[in-house]
């Protein structure tokens, strides 16, 4: 059954989050990963919007994903897109590469407390 256009609900600015992919070296993966915990967060922490993040690492340790919370794209734009071009700088310095940094919006979150 084909969507209408009609039934799209549209309303306030949904939440979203900036996806930031690293690969590289096992352990240049695993230090610039806990570096963007330190540096990033830092910075993060007093921005307008910011909700919060996530920074998760693969097994290998070959790869790792940081995911930063903000309340509207709108706050991500103004707040968390500003020292994306020094972390990408940092992690290239230290042997790693961001093969990826993509924009979602939220559209559910279920968490077990």
């Amino acid at each position: 059954m084909p969507i209408e256009l009609d039934d799209i609900q549209t309303g306030p600015p949904q939440p979203v989050v900036l996806i930031t992919t690293i690969e590289g070296p096992p352990e240049n993966v695993e230090r610039v990963t806990r570096a963007a915990q330190g540096q990033l967060l830092a910075v993060y922490r007093g921005q307008p919007g910011w909700r919060g993040a996530l920074g998760l690492l693969g097994f290998g340790r070959r790869r790792s994903l940081v995911l930063s919370f903000w309340e509207s794209e709108q706050a991500l734009l103004e707040g968390g897109m500003a020292h994306a071009a020094e972390f990408r700088r940092r992690a290239s310095a230290a042997g790693v590469t961001i093969t990826g940094s993509e924009r979602l919006e939220i559209v559910f979150d279920e968490r077990v407390e």
